[in-house]
C-alpha cells in the first residue's frame, strides 16, 4: 500500500528536513465535513441507490456475497472519508508552511542577581559578559539552566550598611526595613520635595578599595491593582506632569560631587531594575554621620515632583540583570545532506533570534600553499526568506528550533563557496524557555570562576522564560500573521505582534488607537494603547506585571511602530462577575454533578482567556447577552430540564433581570465563585 498523501514529499523535496512542519491536527475552527465518515450511512446510502442501477438485485442485506461487499466497500470508504476530511486542514498547514509561518520558538526568561564577594578581595572584580550562573530548571527535571550576564560589570567587596531617608528637616534610618524582604520604605520620605535625598554608606574592609563603578538592584514595592502603563516612543510632547529629577551624588573629601550614570532602568526609582554608577577620582571611606567611616552616596530630587511617593522592597549591592541563555563560539557548520548542499546544521538548540554570527571563508587553500594564513571570511547576514534576494547576495536562513541553516541556489541568495570546513558560526545563544523561569533564591551555582567571588543569588524569580508555541497557536494565529508580514499596516497588527515580544509571555493583546491610559476618553494623535493578558498560573486575573509591559511597547517600537508612535502597553481592566443560578435537574440526575458543570462551563466561557464562543478568550468590549449564555448552559449540561433562576452580579451590583452586559474596549470578565442551586419544578425563581 503507498503512503498517504500528508506524508509524502511535495514537488520532490522534503520540507520536513528543511525546518519544522506544520502537522493538520486538531483545530479550533469549525472544518468542513467534504464526506459522511459513517460506514453505515454510506451502506444505506449505497442500499438507496441499488434501484435505480441495479433493479435485478433485490436485497443487498439479505447474507449474500452482494450484502458483504456493500459492508464491505463502506468500511474502507469511510476510512478514506476520513483521511479525505483532512484535506482542508492540510491545505491550510500547507499554504501556511509555504507561507514562512513557524512555531515561534522559546524565548529566554531574565532575573537579578547579586554576587557575593569575599571581603579578603583588594579591589573590586571584573566579571566579563557572559559570566555564567546556574539554577535547577523550574520544571523539576533536566539539565541545569544557564544564565549570562549581558555587560561587563564590576562587583565589589562592600555592603550597603546604613540607609537613611532625609525629608526636609528630619532624617529616619531605614537600613532593618531594607533588609526586610516582606516590608516597603519610602527612600525619599512620604511627601518628596526638591532637596530631599536618600543616604547611602557602604563599609568595605580597611585598605579595600573600590574600583571603576557599582551596580544597585533596586526592587519597587507592589502597589495594589494593575501596574502603571509603560510607553516607548514618540515624539510629540504629551501632558503628563513635571517628571522627577534624581541626581546620584558621591562624598568625595568634605562634599558631594554628582556621579555619572552609566546605566538606570529604574527611570528615576520608577520600576525595578539595575542601577550602575561611575565612581569618581578620590571616592574614599569618610565620617558623615557620627564616626563611622562609611563610602556615601547620595539620591537627591533635584527637580519635579512624584504624583506618589516611591516605595522600595529593597536595594542591593553588587546586582546584575542574567539572562538564560548559552553563548556557543566558532563553531564549524556540517553539511546535513552532501559536502554540496546549502543546508547545515548547528549542534546546539534553540537557537536566539538573531543571535547568530556567520562566517564564511570566501578562498580555498590550495595544497602548494603553505602560507599558515587563514582564508579572508565575511560574514553572511540572517534573513526570514531568500526568494527577494539576488544571486550574489551573502544571505541565509535559519529555523532556531531546529538550529538548519539555509543559504541561497544561486539564484535566491549566494551559495557557499566550496570549501571545507569554511563555514563557522562565530557566536551564537542558545536559549531556555519555560523551564528558566526559576523562583527566587533558585540561581545558587557559580558556573564560572572569578578571583573573590565566593557565591550568587536571586532575591527574585525570572520572569518572561516562554516555551515553543504549538502546532494549534500556530495555526491559529497564521492567517493573522499573513495579513500583517511584521508590520503596522492596521492597528490590529500591533496586537499580532505582541505577542512575539521577548522578556514576556504574552496570550492575548488588544491595541487601540489614540488610547492612552492616563488620559481616558482623550484620543491622543500618535498614541497607540495596547492590552495585553498574561499567560499565567496564578489565581485571580492574569495581569503583566511592570516588566512585561516594558518589554511588550519597547519591542513594538523598536520592530513594529513606525517612527514617531509613541506605544503604550498597558493592563486590562476587569469586571468581576458571578451567577447565581436555579435548575431544574432530569429525574435521576446527579444534582452535585451538574452543579459542578454548570460552575466550571460558567468559569470556562467567561474566562479571557479560554473563554468566549471560540473558546480563544473573552473578546476585549465583548458584550455578554443574557439570552446566549442561558441558552449555552441549557445546551452544554445534561440532564438538566430549566434554568428558572439567572441572576448576574457585576463588580457587586446585581443587574437588570435579562439583561445584557456590556463592556468597553478595555475591559475583560473575571468570574468569581458562582452560586449554583438545584429548584424543584414548582419553584418561582
Amino acid at each position: 500500500m503507498s503512503h498517504p498523501w500528508w506524508g509524502k514529499e511535495v514537488h520532490g523535496v522534503d520540507v520536513s528536513a528543511n525546518r519544522r512542519k506544520l502537522s493538520a491536527g486538531q483545530f479550533a475552527v469549525q472544518r468542513p465535513l467534504l464526506h459522511t465518515e459513517s460506514a453505515s450511512e454510506i451502506a444505506a446510502e449505497l442500499r438507496r441507490r441499488r434501484p435505480n442501477y441495479t433493479p435485478e438485485w433485490i436485497d443487498p442485506a439479505d447474507g449474500d456475497a452482494g450484502g458483504a461487499l456493500v459492508e464491505l466497500f463502506a468500511t474502507q470508504l469511510a476510512t478514506v472519508a476520513r483521511r479525505l476530511n483532512r484535506l482542508p486542514d492540510k491545505a491550510l498547514v500547507e499554504i501556511l508552511d509555504l507561507a514562512g509561518i513557524q512555531p515561534a520558538t522559546e524565548r529566554p526568561s531574565s532575573a537579578l542577581v547579586q554576587f557575593n564577594v569575599a571581603p579578603a578581595a583588594s579591589e573590586s572584580i571584573l566579571l566579563p559578559k557572559g559570566f555564567q550562573v546556574g539554577a535547577r530548571p523550574a520544571t523539576g527535571s533536566g539539565d541545569l539552566v544557564v544564565f549570562e550576564t549581558q555587560t561587563n560589570q564590576f562587583v565589589a567587596p562592600t555592603a550597603i550598611k546604613k540607609l537613611i531617608a532625609a525629608e526636609q528637616s528630619s532624617q529616619r534610618d531605614i537600613t532593618a526595613a531594607n533588609e526586610d524582604v516582606t516590608a516597603s520604605f519610602a527612600p525619599l520620605g512620604q511627601d518628596p520635595q526638591v532637596g530631599d535625598f536618600m543616604l547611602l554608606g557602604l563599609a568595605v574592609p580597611q585598605n579595600q578599595k573600590l574600583k571603576e563603578s557599582l551596580s544597585f538592584g533596586i526592587r519597587v514595592a507592589a502597589v495594589p491593582g494593575n501596574p502603571p502603563p509603560v510607553s516607548a516612543g514618540g515624539v510629540a510632547p504629551l501632558p503628563l506632569p513635571v517628571s522627577p529629577v534624581l541626581r546620584w551624588e558621591a562624598l568625595v573629601k568634605s562634599q558631594f560631587v554628582q556621579m555619572e550614570v552609566v546605566g538606570d532602568e529604574t527611570s528615576n526609582l520608577w520600576r525595578s531594575g539595575i542601577v550602575t554608577l561611575r565612581l569618581p577620582p578620590g571616592f574614599t571611606p569618610r565620617p558623615y554621620l557620627g564616626d563611622e567611616t562609611l563610602f556615601w552616596l547620595r539620591l537627591r530630587l533635584i527637580h519635579g515632583s512624584f504624583e506618589k511617593p516611591p516605595q522600595l522592597s529593597f536595594i542591593r549591592v553588587n546586582m546584575a540583570r542574567v539572562q538564560a541563555v548559552r553563548t556557543i563560539g566558532q563553531e564549524v557548520l556540517k553539511p546535513i545532506d552532501d559536502p554540496t548542499s546549502n543546508r547545515m546544521q548547528l549542534k546546539n538548540t534553540p537557537v536566539l533570534a538573531k543571535s547568530l554570527v556567520l562566517e564564511v571563508d570566501q578562498s580555498v587553500l590550495s595544497d602548494d600553499d603553505d602560507s599558515n594564513q587563514r582564508p579572508a571570511a565575511s560574514r553572511w547576514k540572517e534573513v526570514d526568506e531568500l526568494f527577494s534576494y539576488g544571486p550574489t547576495d551573502q544571505v541565509f536562513t535559519l529555523d532556531s528550533s531546529t538550529g538548519i541553516v539555509t543559504f541561497g541556489d544561486g539564484k535566491h541568495g549566494s551559495t557557499v563557496p566550496a570549501g571545507f570546513r569554511n563555514v563557522r558560526a562565530a557566536e551564537y545563544k542558545v536559549c531556555s524557555g519555560a523551564e528558566s523561569a526559576v523562583g527566587s533564591d533558585e540561581i545558587t551555582t557559580l558556573l564560572k570562576s572569578a578571583p573573590f567571588v565566593t557565591g550568587v543569588t536571586n532575591p527574585l524569580p525570572a520572569s518572561g522564560g516562554v516555551g515553543g508555541e504549538s502546532e494549534l497557536d500556530v495555526i491559529r494565529r497564521g492567517p493573522e500573521t499573513i495579513r500583517s508580514r511584521h508590520r503596522s499596516v492596521t492597528i490590529a497588527d500591533y496586537a499580532i505582534m505582541a505577542r512575539f515580544a521577548p522578556g514576556a509571555d504574552i496570550r492575548k493583546a488588544h491595541a487601540l488607537s489614540g488610547y492612552h491610559p492616563q488620559f481616558p476618553g482623550q484620543p491622543i494623535p500618535g498614541v497607540v494603547g495596547i492590552l495585553v493578558v498574561p499567560q499565567v498560573e496564578e489565581e485571580g486575573p492574569p495581569v503583566p506585571d511592570e516588566q512585561a509591559l516594558r518589554a511588550v511597547s519597547q519591542f513594538l517600537t523598536a520592530n513594529v511602530a513606525p517612527i514617531g508612535v509613541e506605544v503604550v502597553a498597558a493592563a486590562p481592566t476587569y469586571r468581576f462577575i458571578r451567577a447565581e443560578v436555579g435548575f431544574i435537574a432530569d429525574r435521576g440526575g446527579n444534582l452535585g454533578e451538574i452543579m459542578q458543570q454548570i460552575s466550571d462551563e460558567l468559569d470556562r466561557y467567561l474566562h479571557p482567556l479560554t473563554g468566549g464562543n471560540d473558546a480563544e478568550g473573552w473578546p476585549f468590549g465583548g458584550t455578554l447577552f443574557y439570552a446566549e449564555l442561558l441558552q449555552r448552559l441549557l445546551n452544554r449540561i445534561d440532564r438538566i430540564r430549566a434554568i428558572p433562576r439567572l441572576r448576574l452580579i457585576v463588580n457587586g451590583v446585581p443587574q437588570k433581570r435579562c439583561g445584557d452586559i456590556a463592556l468597553t474596549q478595555t475591559e475583560l470578565l473575571w468570574p468569581l465563585s458562582h452560586q449554583v442551586i438545584p429548584m424543584e419544578s414548582e419553584e418561582t425563581p
